[in-house]
Order: structure tokens, then C-alpha cells, then sequence
């Protein structure tokens, strides 16, 4: 791989000129992951709501909800080659562009086909949001500073995602166009709030085609090459499978299925987020006994038992407790790998890095949507959950062995 020219090589912070600036960037991130994830929590609630509504089948909803993985996985690199250039606000500016240009598109589709567009456009905003927002953050602090940044920015993405789906409940059981309303007005106000950043400075001169080619290159050596990325990527593929793809869209298909309405079924959903976002303000104190790799092994152990006794489930005090067993095992997971495999990231590799979480994001939704909607088409919901709970906990006991094997490392520049 050619070698890429570097602008700044000597500073591991993007600290704005002054100290007024830097706090009111910190407010901005701040209120920008509270409302990109409200977007996302508003549209992983009410597309499957929509399908169900269509009576669109369970294989159906499962590759409905993989193209936003898909169109992220794509696109994830060279968003990532964007962060480390003077066009990152202007990128994060355009990832709310994207999400008001998908809710126009879902306000003019009217069957499973014509949702693919809108679900592509999901996807090419949330690659481009997280790629240049978690970047941004790790730029304006250090240390211990960091980490009680990542727990109010975490703190505010929970926020979001208890927000999104209960608002998506709610107006789903007025009509869905109020839904998608909601939804570009969340666009509009992201696009106001993020042009209020700092503008960005360049850390790296690549641009052009060959810059872009070669952004899969640095993404594909940074994932395979630190493994605490790799790790961190692991995990997140499992929580994300627990919490939006069989706590997320199934979880509502199956409440649906037992007579509970969208609303309730929302409002559990987004009660597990609010729970996350206060126990996201521990995270230090946590994280500091316990260490992040084991924090992100017992959560992902809690999520996996609750989701278990999902087929148990008869009414709402039983979908109510699996929603808080599952938003407990995910409270800590934001800030756990953030910091693990994010923050601990030289300044030129952090996008990439969060990228390559994020690969585990989209990965999860892109496979297992569609690998999960089959399984419930030929096992059903009292087979399925059961047997995907016992893998996932086996493959976190796997990753907790392997995570305390790995020795902190300094990091290397990407060659």
C-alpha cells in the first residue's frame, strides 16, 4: 500500500482556539448523538412496524432491515477517509442531509420494494455520522477527560435511542407519515446544530479516486492488524445482534404477534435505552474496577440470557423484563468500545477505527437480519431465541479469554 502524506503528526487533540469553543463543540457533539440516534431509533422501530403492517413476512423484514448494513458497510472507508480531512463537519452536515433526503423517500414509498431506496439512505447517513463524530470527540480530549466525555456523549446517544422508538410508537399508532415527519424535522435540526462546529483541520492530504481506493486498503489494516479494533468489533456484532436485530425488530414482530400494541412495545424498548443512558455516567468507576473487556463480556452474557426467555413472553410484564434484561447488558457497550478500541487509536487511524466498530455494526444487521428472519421461518420464535442466546453466549466467554490475553500495545501508524 502506498504511503499517504501526513499533515499533522505531532498532536494527538484538534482542540478548538479557545476554551469557549471547545465547550461548546463538546455541547454540539453532545446534542448531535442525541439527535442522529433518536433518527436511527425512530427508523429501527417504525420500518418493521410499517412491513408488519404490510403483512410482509419474517424472511421479508429480515432483508428490508440489511440494506442500511449494507449501503454503511459500503460506503464506511472512504467516510472514514473524510474525517481525517478539512471536510469533516461538512461530512457530519451531510449525514443529517442524508437522513432528511430517506424520510422524504419513506414519506412516498407504499410497499416493501419501494423501501429500499429510503433504507440505502439510512445507511449512507449512519456510515457518514459516527465516522466524523467519534473522531471529533476524540479530538477535543485525552485521558480521563475522554472518558467522561464518551459517557455524556453516550449518555446523549441513549437518550436518543429511548426517544426515537417510543416517538415511532406513538405516532405509528396515529399514522405512519407522521412518523417520517418527525423523522426530517430530527434531519433539519442536525443540520442546524452541526454548523455550529469548529471548522475541521486536515490531518491527513490524501484526496482523489486513488485516496478513496485506498481507504479500503487502510480500513481492512487497521481491523485486521489491531486487534483491539478486531475485538472491539466482535463484541459489537453480537450486542447489535442482541439489541436492534432480535431485541430490536423481532422483539416488536413478536409483540405484535402476542396482541401487544406498537406503543408498548416501544415504550420498553425505548425505558431499556433511558436505563443505559443513566448507567452510562458510571462508566468510569465501572470500567476502572471491572476493566472494559470484561464489561463488555458480562454485558453481552446478561443480553443473551434475557433474550432467551423472549418466547416466554405472554403479555407486557413479560416483554418488560426481557427489554430491561437486554438494555442492561448494553448500557456500558458505547463507551466500553469506544474507548477500548477507539480512543486508544493514533490520531490519523481513529476514523477508521471507529469504522471498523461500526463494521461490526452494520455486519450484524446485514447478515443476521436476514439469517435470524429465516431461522423464525423454519424453527419459530421458541427454538430460535433459545438457541441463538446459548452461541451468543459461548462466543462471549471466546472473546473474554481472548481479550485478556491482549496486552496493551502502543499504537502503529498505518503503513
Amino acid at each position: 500500500m502506498a504511503p499517504h502524506r501526513q499533515v499533522r503528526r505531532d498532536a494527538a487533540l484538534e482542540a478548538p482556539a479557545s476554551p469557549e469553543r471547545a465547550q461548546r463543540d463538546g455541547a454540539v457533539l453532545a446534542f448531535a448523538m442525541f439527535v442522529f440516534p433518536a433518527f436511527q431509533g425512530l427508523m429501527q422501530t417504525i420500518v418493521p412496524l410499517l412491513l408488519a403492517d404490510l403483512r410482509a413476512a419474517e424472511s421479508v423484514i429480515g432483508a428490508i432491515q440489511a440494506i442500511p448494513g449494507v449501503a454503511a458497510l459500503l460506503s464506511g472507508a472512504p467516510m472514514a477517509l473524510l474525517a481525517n480531512t478539512r471536510w469533516r463537519r461538512a461530512a457530519l452536515l451531510g449525514s443529517f442531509a442524508l437522513s432528511l433526503a430517506a424520510s422524504l423517500g419513506f414519506l412516498a414509498a407504499g410497499s416493501p420494494l419501494t423501501l429500499v431506496i429510503p433504507q440505502a439512505l439510512v445507511g449512507l447517513a449512519s456510515a457518514g455520522f459516527y465516522a466524523q463524530a467519534m473522531p471529533s470527540a476524540f479530538r477535543l480530549a485525552s485521558g480521563e477527560r475522554q472518558e467522561r466525555l464518551q459517557g455524556r456523549l453516550t449518555m446523549a446517544q441513549g437518550l436518543g435511542f429511548f426517544s426515537g422508538p417510543l416517538l415511532a410508537g406513538y405516532l405509528a399508532g396515529l399514522r405512519f407519515a407522521y412518523a417520517f415527519g418527525a423523522a426530517a424535522a430530527l434531519g433539519v435540526a442536525g443540520m442546524l446544530a452541526t454548523w455550529w462546529l469548529t471548522p475541521s483541520q486536515a490531518i491527513d492530504a490524501s484526496g482523489g479516486p486513488r485516496a478513496v481506493a485506498r481507504s479500503y486498503g487502510r480500513l481492512y489494516h487497521v481491523l485486521t492488524r489491531r486487534p483491539a479494533v478486531l475485538l472491539g468489533a466482535a463484541f459489537t456484532f453480537l450486542n447489535i445482534g442482541t439489541i436492534l436485530v432480535m431485541g430490536g425488530t423481532f422483539y416488536l414482530v413478536y409483540a405484535s404477534t402476542i396482541g401487544v400494541s406498537p406503543f408498548v412495545a416501544s415504550a420498553f424498548l425505548s425505558g431499556r435505552e433511558a436505563l443505559g443512558s443513566a448507567a452510562r455516567l458510571a462508566y468510569v468507576a465501572i470500567s476502572r474496577r471491572m476493566g472494559p473487556v470484561r464489561v463488555l463480556s458480562v454485558g453481552t452474557l446478561i443480553g443473551a440470557a434475557a433474550l432467551a426467555f423472549l418466547p416466554q413472553a405472554r403479555g407486557p410484564l413479560g416483554l418488560g423484563a426481557v427489554a430491561l434484561g437486554t438494555g442492561i447488558g448494553f448500557s456500558l457497550l458505547p463507551p466500553a468500545v469506544n474507548m477500548h478500541s477507539g480512543a486508544s487509536a493514533a490520531p490519523e487511524e481513529q476514523s477508521y477505527a471507529v469504522t471498523g466498530l461500526n463494521v461490526g455494526n452494520f455486519a450484524a444487521q446485514t447478515v443476521l437480519a436476514p439469517l435470524f428472519g429465516g431461522l423464525l421461518t423454519w424453527l419459530g420464535y421458541p427454538a430460535a431465541y433459545p438457541l441463538v442466546a446459548a452461541i451468543w453466549a459461548a462466543l462471549a466467554l471466546l472473546l473474554l479469554r481472548a481479550g485478556l490475553r491482549l496486552g496493551p500495545k502502543p499504537p502503529e501508524r498505518t503503513p
